[in-house]
């Protein structure tokens, strides 16, 4: 029996269209995966490049707290009212001539403090001019002696005038001892003012 196909002829290529069907379709298969990402990747295709780090700059300092402003300091109470001194009773200055309590050290002429106090209240009653100052002692003891101190004590007391501005001209001294008391010897009150000291104008 004769073939149904007749053979082809010794020496020629017949296509076996089949195999190269096959062939395309894996061809476009292959590149249809690629595009797809399934394929080998090439190196610089089809990816974006890794972004460069960016320097984030670092943040700002936080601003120091502002500092408080202080406290006003309160105001000073103020101050209470002086009060005013009190105004010296005013010196008799004739009573104060005739019989000056000017004190002196017991038993001798050494002027006590009080005793200069009591002088330079006399000189606000002196005026220009000479005075005598005469010296005076209670009757207690030796009559002579108290006749020495009375006028060793006015002695002391024109000193301490000259120093305080009086000339020594304008100044005598004498001591009358107990020979002139101006209150009774009796008790102590009266000899206590018998020890004094007299400025007498001359």
């Amino acid at each position: 029996m004769a073939d149904a196909y007749p053979k082809p002829a010794a020496g020629r290529a017949v296509p076996d269209s089949t195999a190269a069907f096959v062939v395309i379709a894996l061809v476009v298969l292959l590149i249809v995966l690629w595009l797809l990402g399934y394929g080998p990747a090439r190196e610089g295709c089809c990816t974006a490049p890794a972004p460069a780090p960016v320097a984030v700059a670092p943040p700002p300092p936080a601003a120091p707290a502002p500092t408080p402003a202080p406290a006003p300091e309160p105001a000073p109470a103020p101050a209470p009212p002086v009060a005013a001194a009190a105004a010296p009773p005013p010196v008799d200055c004739d009573a104060l001539l005739k019989g000056a309590d000017v004190e002196f050290a017991s038993g001798s002429a050494q002027l006590t403090d009080a005793g200069r106090a009591a002088l330079d209240t006399v000189i606000g009653c002196l005026h220009e001019g000479k005075y005598e100052i005469g010296g005076h002692t209670d009757s207690t003891g030796i009559p002579e002696h108290n006749l020495k101190l009375s006028r060793e004590r006015a002695d002391a007391a024109k000193a301490y005038l000259v120093t305080k501005g009086f000339s020594a001209d304008q100044l005598a001294t004498r001591g009358f001892g107990a020979t002139k008391p101006v209150a009774p010897n009796t008790d102590e009150a009266g000899r206590a003012k018998n020890r004094r000291l007299s400025f007498e104008a001359r």
